[in-house]
């Protein structure tokens, strides 16, 4: 299939650099991201020229092309209009037009040859060459086993490689302390503590080497808690200004001065590791004689079902998310309406920003939630409202009111 005719033309620049975009986002997929669709909503970060309202005329021939590509014999691209209640597809571009494009996976050999991007780049010939001409002093592999491997970007081969060779000696002294990914990272790969933060790049290196995985220690999660005197309650707050505002003033708060105050770090409260006694770490304040209680309670499943426990985020699809996420580890974890029901008042007033304007397109939407208040009323009011707030919006002098 030929490119169309106004590839050449100049003024389809940002067309072709969206396409680009899809091509760099692709190249940095694992096979198993490819499954699910790639999609970019169209708003002037992502296409600038789309939103420049003194050249009406661009604005109109831009958009005629994207319609185009949409369209056999073409079709590089599914156009789906970001609103659910609008599904038609505008015919003009206006400043209210929400629309993402969703890249056609069977498109790419095509869209590669138009824009002369091969699929094996440059960085990737230097890296099967760098493999050849190496000399390892400690690592066994063949340059056939390591060319499966794809270049995990970022530094030179050589480099790269030199950090292979090193670990490889790690994994025959047994003597060596386990290391977490980002100690492993820094003394390995030039200092750079997150080179290896991408899980990505954790598996490749596994990959070449597996006994690598006795090495490894598990980061500790550490979590601040602010400790009360009477506790009826532990209540998990997503942000950390929230929990810092919450914890100077628990003693005036009647909403709060029975709870033990939890920073879950967004999602980070809800993975697996929370309730291992020896993979969480905990940093008191407060009421210090209650926290052999509270331990007792964060890590006996039992004991903390037999203990309020509340979640109070943003009000938005991924603060359900987390809550969800929590419930995995909590079952009895709910919304706290003291925080909530304001927010939700406000929200169902007209307040909150939209998706598109604090850059949260990609956030999902649950398809449930883990209590009856967040299903009942807050993720209805979310989709209906197509707006979101932050936990910060809410002024404590609100906290607990319009119930």
């Amino acid at each position: 299939m030929q490119a169309p005719k106004w590839f050449s033309d100049n003024a389809a620049t940002p067309i072709l650099s969206l396409l680009e975009w899809f091509l760099q986002r692709l190249k940095k997929q694992s096979a198993e991201q490819r499954l699910r669709s790639l999609s970019l909503t169209l708003n002037i970060k992502t296409i600038p020229a789309l939103f420049n309202y003194n050249e009406l005329e661009e604005i109109d021939y831009l958009w005629t092309l994207i319609l185009e590509l949409s369209l056999p014999p073409y079709s590089i691209w599914d156009i789906e209009p970001y609103s659910k209640s609008k599904k038609t597809i505008p015919d003009k571009f206006t400043p209210e037009t929400q629309i993402s494009l969703v890249f056609k996976l069977d498109k790419e050999a095509f869209v590669r040859l138009w824009l002369d991007i091969p699929l094996v780049a440059e960085e990737d010939l230097q890296w099967h060459a760098a493999l050849r001409e190496f000399n390892f002093k400690h690592i066994q592999f063949s340059y056939c086993d390591l060319e499966k491997i794809r270049y995990p970007g970022t530094y030179s081969p050589q480099i790269i490689l030199q950090g292979l060779d090193l670990l490889k000696s790690l994994t025959r002294n047994q003597s060596v302390m386990p290391l977490s990914w980002r100690q492993l990272s820094a003394q390995f790969f030039v200092g750079d503590s997150k080179y290896l933060d991408s899980p990505v790049r954790q598996q490749w290196l596994l990959t070449l080497i597996p006994e690598l995985a006795d090495f490894i220690q598990t980061r500790r999660l550490l979590l601040n808690v602010h400790l009360v005197a009477e506790p009826q309650g532990i209540l998990l707050i997503e942000n950390y200004d929230t929990f810092c505002l919450l914890r100077a003033r628990s003693q005036k708060l009647s909403a709060v001065q029975h709870l033990h105050l939890v920073y879950s770090q967004g999602f980070m409260a809800s993975t697996q590791r929370v309730r291992d006694k020896n993979l969480v770490l905990f940093s008191f304040s407060g009421a210090f004689k209650k926290q052999q209680d509270f331990e007792q309670q964060w890590h006996s499943v039992q004991a903390a079902q037999k203990f309020s426990m509340y979640f109070w985020g943003d009000l938005d699809f991924a603060g359900l998310q987390i809550l969800n996420a929590l419930s995995q580890q909590f079952s009895n974890i709910v919304a706290w309406r003291p925080g909530y029901t304001p927010m939700l008042k406000a929200l169902i007033n007209g307040v909150g920003h939209s998706a598109i304007e604090a850059n949260k397109e990609g956030q999902s939407r649950p398809l449930s939630c883990a209590c009856n208040f967040a299903q009942v009323s807050l993720l209805p009011a979310l989709i209906a409202s197509e707006r979101f707030i932050d936990q910060e919006w809410l002024r404590l002098e609100l906290l607990g009111t319009s119930f």
